[in-house]
């Protein structure tokens, strides 16, 4: 009898223990590329650049400190209303100028790759080539371009030059032959809604779905921005991404996370619990490649000082993110 207990008592371990390991089987399948192409994350900040003092080594040094492996230029909105040639934004007064030779500084100090985002919307291909080119020259590498920021969003001027997702995606494959030719070791992403929208708003609820079908062929990635809305928690913005992700059905193509973060009131006790689970959440999304919080100087939820020469709290909990 005990030798039957026993026996019947290595069966029942030998079917979970081999249940389990075909489980983890298939997760890791799900989840982890193949060795020979590993999936690495490139983990740091986006910037508006408009809204950074004049840049000194005290600031340089602390964005070293937080070790970003990609930064994003010239940020997000700023984007199509950016004069790159002369470092400011146009549509208000600026108070800083930042030439695009800070884009070399900053990838001395960090070592950091760069994001590069090309106003599609109000600039012309020959002007953003122009741009990158001149980039190129200081001796920064042209790895990543995105084209465009929030382009579907409720604003008149993006609504008058994309009417519908299918029109910007248009745009993008009129851009894509001739920035592959001049930049061929370039990935380029088009940008796609990352949130719910009703149906009654056509434009944005069908955008996702209209950019994909018309460049999925072509384009080696896309572009989505995941914020925890005021009055939401992060579990709802991670079902609603899930959710909004796998209707786009990119396929195995990269995702770029180029902006993240908590819009809820700082003064909410579980504010960094909630920042720490949607960072954790975007740098482990499957076929994410790209991972920026948004930002690191200025606004509401930045890093740094306004003068950039020392850490708030948010900033204090990104060091220890960065070196745990």
């Amino acid at each position: 009898m005990k030798k039957t207990i026993t026996a019947i008592t290595l069966l029942l371990f030998f079917l979970t223990t081999n249940c389990q390991t075909i489980k983890e089987k298939k997760n890791k399948e799900k989840y982890t590329p193949s060795v020979e192409n590993p999936r690495k994350v490139l983990i740091g900040f986006n910037q508006n650049f408009s809204m950074m003092p004049n840049m000194n080594e005290a600031i340089y040094k602390n964005i070293q400190l937080l070790k970003p492996q990609m930064l994003r230029y010239p940020g997000g909105t700023v984007t199509h209303s950016w004069n790159w040639k002369e470092g400011v934004i146009m549509t208000r007064k600026n108070k800083s100028v930042h030439p695009i030779v800070e884009i070399k500084t900053l990838t001395d100090y960090t070592n950091a790759d760069f994001v590069f985002v090309l106003d599609i919307l109000n600039k012309t291909l020959s002007d953003q080539i122009e741009m990158l080119t001149a980039i190129e020259k200081l001796g920064v590498e042209i790895k990543y371009i995105e084209l465009g920021n929030e382009l579907y969003a409720q604003d008149d001027n993006y609504k008058k030059v994309f009417p519908t997702g299918k029109d910007y995606a248009l745009r993008v494959n009129e851009w894509l032959p001739e920035l592959k030719k001049k930049f061929p070791n370039s990935k380029i992403a088009a940008l796609l809604l990352g949130r719910k929208v009703k149906e009654s708003n056509d434009r944005m609820y069908n955008w996702n779905k209209q950019v994909v079908e018309n460049t999925i062929n072509k384009i080696d990635a896309y572009t989505y921005h995941i914020y925890i809305n005021e009055n939401k928690t992060f579990e709802d913005k991670k079902s609603e991404f899930i959710s909004v992700t796998q209707k786009a059905n990119t396929k195995d193509k990269e995702l770029w996370i180029t902006e993240y973060g908590n819009n809820q009131d700082k003064s909410n006790p579980n504010y960094y619990d909630e920042l720490t689970k949607l960072a954790d959440f975007v740098e482990n999304y499957p076929n994410v490649t790209i991972a920026l919080n948004h930002q690191i100087i200025d606004g509401t939820k930045n890093k740094l000082t306004a003068d950039g020469i020392d850490f708030v709290e948010e900033g204090k909990m990104f060091l220890k993110r960065v070196n745990k």
